[in-house]
C-alpha cells in the first residue's frame, strides 16, 4: 500500500512538471516567429557579422512584413521608411517623419538628400499569446523533455543577448547604437563611438577591423558658428533646412526680443543664415524649449518667459499699425484690435478704453475735458511716448543713459529708442547724434518750469525722490539733485507751481 502511494505521488509530480514545461515551451513557440523576423531584418538592414552586409535593394524589402522591422529609435515594429536613392533602412515611418521635420529632407544614415518611400506592409501577423490545448505538444520520453528545456534556456539567453545589443557596452546607456560597416557590430552609442574613433581611429571597437559608422546621431557643422556639433544640439528652424546649433538659435531669439520692431514681423523671424529669406514662427521656436544647449556654450536654454514674450510680439506684428489699441490701464497695457465703436473693452482685463484719446473710458466727458485733467497733465509733463506703441515712459535727469531701456527697450513693446529725440536705436548702440547722458553743466540756464521742471536739452524731468547726497534706488548719485545743484523735483502740479530751483547750501 505504501509503495502504491509513493508511485502515485511520483506520477503526480511528473505530470505537474510536464505541464509546466509544456506551458513554457508553448510560450517560446508563440514568440519564436517574431524573434525570427527580427533576426532576418537585422541581417537585411546591416548584414550579419558572419555573412557580411547584404543588399537592401533586393525585392524582398518591398514585401517586408510589419512585424519584421524594429525601428532603431523607438524599437517598435511599424511600416518601414526607405530612403531613396541611397536605400538606407533605419527608421519607421513615424520616426522618419519626425526626423525630417527636425533635420530636413536628408537620410538619417548618410546625410544625403533623399526621399521617403513607405514600404507596403503585408497582412498583419500576431502570434497567439495563449495557444489552444490541441496545439500543445505531448512528450513521450525524457529526451524530448530535455530538448525542450534546452530550447527554453536558449530563448532566455537570446533575450539577454538582445538586451546587450541595445545597451552601450561603455556607458551602459539605453540608446541607439552605432553600427560598424561592413562587420555589422553594434556595441557603442553615438557619443562613445565618437570618443573611440578619436582615440583609436576608424576601426570597430569589437573586432578592431577597419570600418565606417552608420548611426542616427552624427556630427554636423552649424551654419552660424561653423563648429562641428552633434546633431543632438542641432535644429532646423525654417523650411530652408539650414542646421544651426541650439546655442546660436537661442541667442538669436533673445536678440530678436531685444529689438522686436526690427526682427519680428507678421511672417515670423528670418533665418539665421546670411542671404536666406526663409521665415520661421512659434512652432519652430517651441522646439527650442525642449532642446538642450551645448555644455560649452555661454547661453542659457530658452525659458518659458522668453517664449511668451516672443508669442506676444508675433501676435502684435500681425495686427496692422492703424488698428492697434493698447489698454489704457498701466497694470495691463495689452494690445488688441481697434473696433468701430468709440470705446473698446480690453479682452484681458475687461476694462474699457477710449479710442479717441487712448485713455481710460470717460463717459459723459469729452476727450478735450479729459486731456485737461490734472493727473493726465502731470503724466504728459513728466513722460514721453514710445514712438512705436505710444506707451509713456519717464526718464529722470541723470539716471543712466538716454537709451530706453538697456536689454528690454519699451516696457510695453520692447522698442529701443533715444529718450532725447525719440528716434529708434539699435539694441547695443546709440545711433542718434544726441548726447548719451544728461549734461549737468549750466543746468540752471536750460531749466524750464512750465508745466513741470525739466531740462530743455533732453526733456528729462528732475527726480522727486533724490536728495542731496541721498540718491534714490534708480540713481548712482551723479544727478544734479544728488550733487546739490538744484532742489529735488516736485511730486505733483501743486508743488510745481511754487517750486523754485534754489541752490542748496
Amino acid at each position: 500500500m505504501l509503495r502504491w502511494a509513493e508511485k502515485m505521488r511520483n506520477a503526480q509530480t511528473r505530470r505537474a512538471l510536464r505541464r509546466k514545461l509544456q506551458e513554457a515551451i508553448a510560450e517560446w513557440e508563440a514568440s519564436r516567429e517574431a524573434r525570427k523576423c527580427d533576426d532576418e531584418v537585422w541581417e537585411l538592414a546591416i548584414g550579419s557579422p558572419r555573412e557580411g552586409r547584404q543588399d537592401v535593394t533586393r525585392s524582398s524589402t518591398e514585401k517586408l512584413p510589419r512585424e519584421a522591422f524594429s525601428c532603431t529609435l523607438c524599437r517598435s515594429r511599424r511600416a518601414t521608411a526607405l530612403n531613396q536613392p541611397c536605400n538606407h533602412l533605419c527608421y519607421c515611418a513615424k520616426c522618419a517623419e519626425a526626423f525630417r521635420k527636425e533635420v530636413g529632407a536628408v537620410c538619417s544614415a548618410c546625410r544625403e538628400p533623399s526621399e521617403l518611400k513607405i514600404l507596403q506592409a503585408t497582412k498583419h501577423y500576431r502570434a497567439p499569446t495563449t495557444p489552444g490545448v490541441e496545439k500543445r505538444r505531448k512528450f513521450n520520453s525524457s529526451t524530448e523533455i530535455a530538448e525542450a528545456l534546452s530550447r527554453v534556456k536558449l530563448s532566455h539567453q537570446r533575450s539577454v543577448d538582445l538586451w546587450r545589443d541595445t545597451t552601450c557596452s561603455a556607458c551602459f546607456a539605453d540608446d541607439s547604437l552605432v553600427v560598424d560597416i561592413p562587420c555589422g557590430h553594434a556595441t557603442l552609442c553615438a557619443s562613445c563611438s565618437i570618443e573611440h574613433r578619436r582615440a583609436r581611429g576608424p576601426e570597430c571597437p569589437k573586432c578592431c577591423a577597419p570600418s565606417t559608422t552608420h548611426a542616427p546621431v552624427r556630427e554636423s557643422t552649424c551654419y552660424v558658428c561653423f563648429d562641428d556639433t552633434s546633431t543632438a544640439f542641432l535644429v532646423s528652424l525654417g523650411r530652408c533646412g539650414h542646421m544651426v546649433c541650439t546655442g546660436c538659435a537661442v541667442a538669436y531669439v533673445r536678440t530678436a526680443l531685444g529689438d522686436a520692431r526690427a526682427h519680428v514681423t507678421a511672417k515670423g523671424l528670418r533665418c539665421l543664415v546670411d542671404g536666406c529669406d526663409a521665415r520661421f514662427g512659434l512652432g519652430a521656436c517651441r522646439r527650442l524649449l525642449s532642446r538642450r544647449v551645448r555644455p560649452d556654450a555661454d547661453v542659457l536654454p530658452l525659458s518659458a518667459a522668453d517664449f511668451d514674450r516672443l508669442a506676444r510680439f508675433l501676435l502684435e506684428a500681425k495686427i496692422p499699425t492703424e488698428e492697434r489699441v493698447y489698454c489704457a490701464f498701466s497694470d495691463c497695457a495689452r494690445l488688441f484690435r481697434k473696433r468701430s465703436a468709440p470705446e473698446a473693452t480690453c479682452p484681458y482685463c475687461g476694462r474699457p478704453t477710449c479710442l479717441g484719446c487712448k485713455s481710460p473710458a470717460h463717459r459723459n466727458v469729452s476727450c478735450e475735458q479729459r486731456r485737461n485733467d490734472p493727473t493726465d497733465t502731470l503724466v504728459k509733463a513728466t513722460s514721453k511716448p514710445c514712438p512705436n506703441c505710444g506707451f509713456r515712459l519717464t526718464h529722470y535727469h541723470g539716471h543712466a543713459c538716454h537709451h530706453i531701456a538697456p536689454a528690454t527697450g519699451c516696457l510695453n513693446c520692447g522698442n529701443h529708442f533715444c529718450y532725447a529725440c525719440c528716434k529708434p536705436c539699435p539694441p547695443n548702440a546709440h545711433a542718434c547724434k544726441c548726447t548719451m547722458f544728461c549734461t549737468n553743466s549750466r543746468i540752471l540756464d536750460h531749466l524750464t518750469l512750465d508745466p513741470f521742471p525739466r531740462d530743455t536739452r533732453c526733456g528729462c524731468a528732475l527726480c522727486p525722490d533724490c536728495d542731496k547726497l541721498k540718491p534714490c534706488q534708480h540713481c548712482d548719485g551723479g544727478c544734479v539733485v544728488c550733487l546739490g545743484i538744484v532742489r529735488k523735483g516736485p511730486k505733483n502740479l501743486d508743488d510745481a507751481a511754487s517750486w523754485h530751483p534754489t541752490a542748496i547750501s
